[in-house]
């Protein structure tokens, strides 16, 4: 077994077209880099999105992609990217690689590490530091995977919110954090729903809508909505005008408020 075959397996390779081609280190870098080049058959096909017909290749564009580092030196993966004409209804699309989604300029273990460092409480400078990259380019990757992560909350079951707010840093600046609280008894634990900035009347009713929508994603249909009014109000009339925190459950609970008076 040489070096491109180790790789190969290393990368999760095996059982697919793809194979290892070209591996070089350069050491004459600061820090070093290893370039791994990735390339697929001649004559091979690729499913069609549609109906997973395969399809002839149409043509190829060049991508690289930043991957986790290879000991302490810096690892990129390179290949040319088949696109297939699937004709009707499909047209002319660029194939999906195994190792990265498409549009990202690194691999998924690579943003599986960002996403990792992001959640032990390293803030994204330095989590960006860590990984030698710009907060910019890790903020795109935490954005995509807190919208995925939006997509598949289920609040369907959802009979208790929690409302608090915290101050960022030592200024005025506050965070409103919307929860469902866990529950010894089912094992389950504090799930956090919604984040927004500030903590006015209007981080409810965003809360609001977001737990909304997301309701009708998953239970769509004609539905109750809730009229409950909570002990927020009561808190905090001022900040929280009559129907701004009705949510649009089937069953809903109660809305309990652990912010500041």
């Amino acid at each position: 077994m040489d070096e491109k075959e180790i790789f190969a397996m290393a990368l999760g390779l095996t059982g697919t077209c793809w194979e290892v081609v070209e591996v070089t280190l350069d050491l004459t870098r600061t820090p070093g880099r290893l370039d791994i080049r990735l390339d697929f058959p001649p004559a091979t096909r690729f499913p069609r999105p549609s109906d997973g017909q395969l399809c002839t290749v149409y043509d190829t564009e060049e991508h690289s992609w930043r991957h986790m580092n290879f000991f302490q030196f810096e690892c990129y993966l390179h290949a040319w990217v088949p696109r297939i004409d699937g004709r009707e209804p499909d047209g002319i699309k660029t194939v999906a690689v195994p190792w990265a989604r498409a549009g990202s300029g690194f691999t998924l273990l690579m943003e599986a590490m960002m996403v990792l460092l992001s959640q032990t409480g390293m803030t994204v400078a330095e989590a960006a530091r860590t990984v030698a990259e710009t907060p910019h380019r890790l903020w795109r990757v935490l954005f995509h995977h807190v919208e995925k992560a939006h997509e598949q909350i289920d609040v369907t079951a959802v009979t208790q919110l929690t409302v608090d707010e915290t101050s960022m840093k030592k200024g005025q600046d506050y965070i409103t954090v919307v929860c469902e609280p866990g529950c010894q008894e089912e094992k389950r634990a504090t799930r956090v729903l919604f984040v927004a900035e500030g903590n006015e009347a209007t981080t409810v009713k965003e809360a609001r809508i977001f737990l909304e929508e997301t309701w009708v994603a998953h239970h769509p249909g004609p539905g109750g909505v809730c009229g409950h009014e909570s002990n927020l109000r009561q808190r905090h009339p001022r900040r929280v005008p009559q129907g701004s925190v009705g949510v649009r459950f089937l069953s809903c609970g109660a809305v309990t408020h652990h912010g500041r008076g």
